[in-house]
């Protein structure tokens, strides 16, 4: 717990990056008075949800290493001041309106004096409070646990005398969650339930501090299930806060970034999601260039995501006898009505198809497809079957496919093109190639993967 404490309070003194945003709410004056700075400007500014989103409010310059800062439009939250390339950070109240902060340039904690603000004054306290802990670990290893209590209890007791002020919801963000005994699905769905217990998301002056965003991440990594059941969470967790404009954006890009960075297999489903019900609709805020561009990659993937059937299309399939005809026959070799018609239904495997979407001349292709079609050839006695289209529909695009097929005797392929439609590519958004999917009785089960994770899946599953 003393390690999560400091970590988080050290990161609140190191300046990331500023961004300008105005906020509505109390009228304040701050009186400064640093010593020995050698700059004559204070930075002064608060966050927004994030260690990452610091707003400039104002700037204020010392005479004398004397200032006054003054803002009517500003809410209750944590404050950053950075003067001569070092931040502090206060936390504010908004039923504390006229204060005078002093403080050493170099030495801001063990210096600073606060007047006017028994919050700022408490949070600095502890602020001291935590150092002191820190170094005293830092000197002997073995006082870890018993300091660790020592801190959950000075916490435990500032909230219990500070829950309706910004001070008891700060600290209280960091109370963990008291699980009662019982299952372990019972727990999971308990602690689920009573996530955001202790760390209101939804308080607007919470807002207005750097730890939402680190707790919504926490929360995104907890959700496990389905797509749907991880859509419908997200849902909730962005519906509950309509009603606060300022903090519906912050929870929609929030949410909508996560995933769309994330790695996770499924993380494309939910983000999908959330930019079809969600950001498209309400985002009024968004480029209109780039809200164009994201309509249309949600339409682009919405038929290919996981768990949904793979979206059928005709094609027509040759043969290794077609594949060795065009061999030696040259006119066989571009004809492009060559080989039998059929439809993706019809040529895949009832257990799991490895559906590849290549061309004979990409450079990708000649890379990857020799380790694809090693993986094939490894599961094919088990159970798997191989699909490989052309992605070429064109007359020297046959003639390639024919001599690529022929050169690596990859005849054990359910080889098969669509040489009279490219809607296909629209339905599996094939932007590049190799497009690789794995399907499990016709349903999309992993999608763009490389042939190390298709091995090591296949073999998870025990194919």
């Amino acid at each position: 717990m003393l390690t999560k404490h400091v970590m988080v309070m050290k990161r609140l003194f190191i300046l990331l990056f500023v961004v300008l945003l105005t906020s509505q709410g109390f009228a304040l004056r701050v009186k400064f008075n640093v010593q020995n700075t050698k700059n004559d400007t204070l930075v002064i500014g608060n966050y927004f949800g994030s260690h990452k989103n610091m707003m400039v409010l104002d700037t204020v310059i010392l005479k004398n290493g004397v200032g006054e800062f003054k803002n009517d439009t500003l809410k209750s939250g944590l404050y950053f001041i950075y003067n001569d390339k070092n931040k502090y950070d206060i936390l504010l109240s908004s039923a504390e309106k006229n204060l005078k902060i002093s403080f050493h340039a170099t030495e801001f904690l063990p210096t600073v004096k606060i007047e006017g603000s028994a919050i700022a004054s408490k949070f600095i306290d502890y602020m001291k409070f935590l150092n002191q802990k820190k170094e005293l670990v830092k000197k002997d290893s073995t006082l870890a646990q018993a300091t660790s209590k020592e801190v959950n209890t000075y916490i435990s007791k500032v909230v219990s005398e500070n829950q309706n002020n910004i001070l008891g919801k700060f600290l209280n963000f960091y109370t963990p969650i008291s699980v009662p005994e019982g299952t372990n699905e019972f727990r999971f769905t308990y602690y689920k339930q009573h996530f955001f217990d202790n760390a209101n998301i939804y308080d607007s002056e919470l807002l207005h501090t750097p730890l939402v965003e680190e707790k919504l991440n926490e929360y995104y990594n907890y959700l496990v299930g389905t797509p749907i059941e991880i859509c419908q969470d997200i849902d909730k967790l962005i519906d509950n806060s309509e009603s606060n404009k300022e903090l519906f954006r912050f929870l929609l890009v929030n949410s909508f970034q996560h995933y769309l960075k994330s790695n996770q297999v499924i993380a494309e489903n939910i983000w999908v999601h959330i930019a079809k019900k969600w950001y498209i609709p309400h985002a009024t805020w968004a480029d209109l260039a780039y809200m164009e561009k994201l309509k249309l990659e949600v339409k682009m993937r919405l038929p290919n995501r996981i768990g949904e059937a793979a979206p059928e299309f005709e094609l027509t399939k040759l043969s290794k006898a077609d594949f060795m005809a065009a061999q030696t026959d040259s006119i066989k070799r571009k004809d492009v009505y060559q080989g039998t018609d059929s439809k993706l239904t019809s040529v895949i495997g009832k257990d799991y198809t490895l559906l590849i979407f290549f061309e004979a001349d990409c450079s990708h292709c000649k890379e990857q497809m020799p380790h694809f079609y090693e993986v094939f050839q490894k599961y094919a006695s088990k159970g798997l079957k191989g699909v490989l289209v052309n992605n070429n529909n064109t007359p020297q695009g046959k003639i390639e496919w024919c001599d690529y097929i022929n050169a690596n005797k990859m005849y054990d392929f359910v080889n098969c093109w669509s040489p009279y439609s490219n809607k296909y590519r629209d339905l599996y958004n094939i932007v590049s190639t190799p497009t690789v999917y794995l399907l499990h009785n016709g349903i999309i089960e992993l999608k763009n993967i490389d042939y190390k994770t298709l091995d090591e899946y296949l073999k998870n599953k025990k194919l």
